[in-house]
């Protein structure tokens, strides 16, 4: 039911906030257990997946970043894609890219070229020159189309938008520092924590919480005899918890501010009304859903450390997380419906993640859909290397595993600083087409223009890779329109 879903969501929601403060609070676990009440000992141990969050983040990723902001630099790599069904032989497409970047003009150049025999079939550049951003195919059009980026709310009104659809864009989007803007600061994640952890724990009663006895179970293939910590929350204590939130929501003016903050609209004043109507929504959604499912969380303990936790709505759903020193595991369980006896027949998903570090930092996510059927999976793997002597080089890689057939993605490159750079074309109003100035009509005529071009260009290359007769090819297409 739609309430039931908004209200699974709006639990592991709040679990996350806690879990997301949870350094804040920290230090003060660091003794020993000894005379520590269930509540105490629940919480401090809850509060270890955390250590997720180091799993999954790649510490060269800011290293890299810097140094591509403070240098020029250039960077040479090479894509390849393989696949292979059956018994059939695998098919390989090799890609090259090059690119560069100017500190001192900010411009910054990229390509990508279709290989094959060491040939080139097919290049496609890209250049951002100030606030323009750009791509070029020779074959199909010899100057480069792109966009500009300002003045974005006049441009959506040019192309028929209204004024109040207009509004909820940007002036400009600045790519720099999105994901700056979207990060918690320090500050507001304190006054997260100190404002809604005591909304949640003082919906809990002491009683809810229980030490239960050990127990023997199976992490990553190794056994452990676990103390097991228990929190039990009723559909009434849950429903409670998720009001009193809601409520709290509507008067913390420092976090809405902080959303509002984020969404980058210019009526600030309307964005709060909408959000408030939003909460009002959804505290009248939570106080007509009836909500029968309990909410369990255990957590497993073995010296000292978290090493399994089960979050389980009853009849429902039910998360597993597994933690070792490198990995963490999470099987996601959904039930088809709400009877036991066809508990046993839902639908299990598989996350691991996993780090390793050496020359650079490696992460790891191998996704399976369905831990009854393991040959069908899909493997992303990253690693970024360590900044030496003003070079680095990454790694990308996909796998896609299906019940016959595998798909490989590989991308190696290699960036190195540079004191000076080819120089890298400005885009000019007279030099490129930037479609801010044109209405949509005339746009529209250009690009259904280029319409055969396009077409030729994926004619020829398909040739070029394959080998086969053009007129098999165009065939083949007609046939697939």
């Amino acid at each position: 039911m739609k309430n039931k879903k908004m209200l699974i969501i709006l639990v592991i929601i709040l679990l996350l906030l806690v879990v997301l403060a949870g350094g804040v609070i920290a230090a003060l676990y660091f003794t020993t257990d000894t005379f520590k009440s269930n509540n105490e000992l629940f919480w401090k141990y809850f509060l270890q997946n955390e250590k997720v969050s180091s799993i999954i983040s790649n510490e060269n990723y800011s290293s890299q970043q810097q140094f591509k902001a403070q240098n020029s630099y250039t960077s040479d790599g090479q894509l390849i894609i393989s696949s292979q069904s059956g018994e059939n032989d695998p098919q390989e497409i090799n890609l090259v890219t090059t690119s560069r970047h100017d500190i001192n003009t900010g411009r910054t150049y990229a390509d990508i070229s279709l290989v094959k025999d060491n040939n080139s079939i097919l290049k496609a550049s890209y250049i951002n020159s100030g606030d323009v951003y750009s791509v070029m195919c020779e074959d199909i059009y010899p100057y480069y189309i792109g966009f500009r980026n300002s003045n974005l709310q006049e441009l959506a009104k040019k192309w028929g938008a209204t004024d109040e659809q207009a509004k909820i864009l940007p002036n400009n989007i600045d790519f720099s520092t999105i994901n700056k803007s979207l990060a918690l600061t320090d500050a507001e994640k304190q006054h997260i924590y100190n404002t809604y952890s005591n909304v949640i724990l003082q919906s809990i009663s002491k009683e809810d919480y229980k030490k239960l006895a050990k127990e023997l179970i199976t992490v990553n293939n190794a056994q452990y005899e676990a103390n097991k910590y228990e929190l039990t929350l009723s559909g009434e204590t849950l429903k409670q918890m998720l009001l009193n939130c809601l409520m709290t929501l509507q008067a913390d003016t420092d976090t809405i501010n902080s959303i509002v903050s984020r969404l980058g609209t210019e009526n600030s004043e309307e964005a709060t009304n909408n959000i408030l109507v939003s909460i009002d929504e959804l505290i009248s959604d939570v106080q007509d859903s009836t909500m029968e499912e309990s909410l369990i969380i255990t957590v497993y303990v073995q010296n000292g450390k978290t090493i399994r936790t089960e979050v389980e709505l009853t009849n429902a759903a039910k998360l597993t997380i597994d933690l070792t020193e490198n990995s963490a595991i999470f099987l996601m369980e959904s039930y088809e419906n709400d009877s036991v006896e066809t508990m046993q027949e839902n639908t299990q998903m598989q996350f691991i993640f996993t780090k390793a570090q050496g020359q650079g930092v490696s992460n790891t996510l191998t996704i399976v859909p369905d831990i009854n059927k393991p040959e069908e999976s899909i493997l992303l793997s990253i690693s970024l290397g360590n900044v030496q002597n003003n070079n680095m080089s990454n790694s990308y890689s996909l796998t896609i595993n299906d019940a016959d057939s595998v798909t490989e993605l590989t991308y190696n490159t290699q960036t190195a600083s540079s004191a000076q750079v080819e120089e890298i074309m400005e885009l000019l109003d007279s030099n490129s087409v930037i479609v801010n100035n044109y209405p949509l009509d005339q746009l529209s005529a250009f690009f259904e223009s280029l319409g055969p071009k396009v077409q030729n260009v994926i004619t020829n290359t398909l040739v070029a890779l394959t080998g086969a007769n053009q007129n098999t090819v165009n065939e083949n297409q007609t046939i697939e329109q």
